[in-house]
Formats: C-alpha cells, structure tokens, sequence
C-alpha cells in the first residue's frame, strides 16, 4: 500500500480483542523492539513477550485470511526500535488523510504518536477502548481534590 490512503488505522498489541471496533477494521500493525523487550518500561517475563508477539502475528494472520488489507511490520523486517519512528515512516509512504486508533493504554505511547502526528500534520483520531467502563478525562475529574486515590 502506497500513496495516499484515507485513514491509517493502528492496532496495538494489547487490543488484539476480536471485538475490538478498531481490529475489525485495521490495516496495519507493527513489532517494534522498544516495545517488546522487558526492560524498555516494565519488566515482562520473556514467555509473556513471546505469546504478545505470537498473537500480534496470528491476529495478523487471521485478518489477511478475512480478506482485510493489512500491513504487518515484524520485528525482522525493519530497523526502527520504537513505534513513533515506524509511524512517521508510514506518514511520509501513505500519506493518509487521518490516524485513528483506540486510545492507548499507555499514556507515554499515546503521547509520542500524538506527536509525531502533529509534526506531520496529521490528525490523529482516537476511539474511546471498550474495555474500560469510563474514559480518562472523567476519571480525572473524579481523582481531582482527592488526596489519594484507591481501587477497593
């Protein structure tokens, strides 16, 4: 896929749910080493990092066989170590009108694809993740003035 596409739809590897609103209609993924090894962030055992990537790949596997156009970008076959490098690579290839992803659960991640998308002057549209029962900006409403906050 070259040239200019109308929307470039990112899956991260934690929203691999098969209901996800965003999978049913992605077209591309990517393993980037920033992510997946353990001390990047936080510590993971190397077990979980191989069935993440496993199911980033099978997932993958599952949507071409549905008749999806998806671009997957394993770990072998590209030099960039963080997703925001292999994102603005695409940017500059695709040239799409828009980015749109469900909202990152790592407010780091979601901060660098915001910005490279601002750099490229790109929106970068986010979908709200069902897997949560409220969106951020309501719990921080909830959070501000309390002095701690507690899951009980």
């Amino acid at each position: 896929m070259t040239g200019n596409v109308r929307r470039l739809l990112l899956v991260l590897g934690d929203q691999l749910d098969a209901g996800s609103t965003m999978l049913r209609i992605a077209s591309r993924m990517a393993e980037v080493s920033h992510e997946a090894h353990a001390a990047t962030h936080v510590w993971s055992h190397k077990a979980r990092l191989t069935l993440f990537l496993s199911a980033m790949r099978h997932s993958c596997g599952l949507r071409g066989e549905q008749g999806f156009d998806i671009t997957y970008h394993a770990l072998e076959s590209h030099e960039n170590s963080r997703l925001a490098e292999l994102l603005k690579q695409d940017l500059k290839q695709l040239q799409p009108s828009a980015v749109r992803l469900v909202l990152p659960r790592d407010f780091r991640v979601h901060q660098e694809l915001s910005a490279v998308c601002k750099a490229a002057g790109v929106p970068l549209e986010t979908v709200a993740d069902g897997h949560f029962i409220d969106s951020p900006e309501n719990v921080a409403d909830w959070a501000s003035g309390r002095q701690q906050l507690r899951l009980e």
